[in-house]
């Protein structure tokens, strides 16, 4: 019910054909309810691909390759698209084909690994497939992930820097005579109005996150782990502060000690108390801003 602009609401005013096709199944985490308001013009599913009858179908969804297939298709449709594809493949518990469920290797991070080159394996049929058809040259793609992957080192807590620091990578015609990797905190916020701004389209001013392409100021990234644990935190520069069942608190140097190993918050009290200060205020603010969204935006004027 929050009348924020989403990224396909926008790329839909400026006739794009926006689609979104997944591997999954949309009725998880009752994406459906969410995703019928964000204007899209066609939802597929592990239900409704084309294929699927006759497809390998694992814990979490359907083969990438099927996938891949109806991407291709959309994709070479006439007139400019918007297509997120959602892929399974890198998804616990690490199995992503008939394949590989017939041989398994028997070990955990082995069998991540076999998952991952698979998807590897479908980027790269996708990336060739839009190639063929003469659209991969005025195309720009992003590929990033929801979260990483910790491999239960931490106890159901999943705020630590392997499930929270993710690739994103961005490549196409749009950034051409930019030599940027951006190293500075970020926050899946900033994807959207990076590819809006990269497809020189104005940004929402609903849209919280930023242009990474123009904005190089740093800011503070907040995050969030779902239970056992429930985990409040920010990254701020070198530092990164966890709030764990509002009572347990952890502060870690990101840069000399990545693995979260050594909790420094008896070392630096004043940033600590600092720190869960703006936790507090970015919780109870997001509980108003969603509480109130209609009158907020009222107030700021933003359109």
């Amino acid at each position: 019910a929050i009348p924020a602009r989403s990224l396909p609401e926008v790329l839909q005013g400026e006739g794009y054909r926006t689609a979104y096709i997944t591997s999954q199944d949309f009725a998880y985490d009752r994406q459906l309810r969410f995703l019928k308001h964000r204007h899209f013009d066609l939802f597929l599913d592990m239900h409704n691909l084309k294929g699927h009858e006759d497809a390998w179908y694992g814990k979490w969804g359907i083969d990438d390759a099927v996938t891949v297939r109806a991407v291709l298709e959309e994709a070479q449709k006439p007139g400019p698209f918007f297509i997120l594809f959602g892929m399974v493949s890198g998804h616990h518990p690490f199995v992503a084909s008939r394949t590989q469920e017939e041989n398994p290797d028997g070990t955990r991070v082995t069998e991540y690994l076999r998952a991952l080159r698979y998807a590897d394996d479908q980027i790269r049929a996708l990336l060739e497939g839009l190639q063929e058809a003469g659209v991969l040259q005025d195309t720009l793609v992003v590929i990033v992930s929801d979260h990483g992957e910790g491999h239960g080192r931490h106890e159901g807590r999943n705020t630590y820097e392997e499930v929270v620091k993710v690739p994103a990578a961005f490549f196409g015609p749009q950034l051409a005579g930019l030599q940027l990797q951006v190293e500075r905190v970020t926050s899946h916020l900033d994807i959207a109005p990076t590819i809006l701004g990269l497809l020189g389209l104005p940004i929402p001013c609903t849209m919280k996150g930023r242009n990474l392409v123009s904005d190089g100021e740093p800011r503070v990234a907040f995050f969030g782990g779902r239970p056992p644990k429930f985990q409040l935190g920010l990254a701020d520069g070198q530092w990164k502060y966890i709030l764990e069942d509002g009572q347990l608190e952890m502060l870690y140097n990101r840069l000399d000690d990545p693995d979260g190993e050594y909790n420094l918050v008896d070392d630096h009290s004043k940033l600590v108390q600092s720190f869960k200060k703006r936790i507090q205020f970015w919780e109870q603010h997001s509980e108003n801003l969603i509480e109130n969204y209609g009158a907020c935006l009222k107030e700021s004027g933003c359109r």
